[in-house]
């Protein structure tokens, strides 16, 4: 899928291709590249991304580094979702 990313992809929204459960992410969220990273050895050649994901009010919500081939670009026929990030729904005042 990364053939279709720009050449240039620093603060260009992306979606997750692939579920990073560690923090709660799941494919198809929405997601900005922060910075590429070079490939290294452990990382058996693939660039990888610097990536924040926001709440939908616009927090933070977690940034990671991912390979670039866990991301793909947005498409037009897609449409904005909202999920609560945590598995079990926040707890009632």
């Amino acid at each position: 899928m990364t053939a279709s990313l720009p050449a240039d992809l620093r603060y260009v929204r992306v979606a997750l291709a692939v579920d990073v459960p560690y923090h709660g992410l799941r494919a198809g969220d929405v997601c900005v590249v922060l910075d590429v990273l070079a490939p290294t050895d452990t990382s058996g050649g693939v660039a990888g991304v610097a990536i924040e994901v926001h709440g939908a009010l616009g927090d933070t919500v977690a940034v990671v580094v991912v390979a670039i081939t866990d991301i793909q670009p947005l498409r037009r026929d897609e449409v904005f979702s909202v999920r609560c990030i945590h598995d079990k729904a926040p707890a009632e005042p």
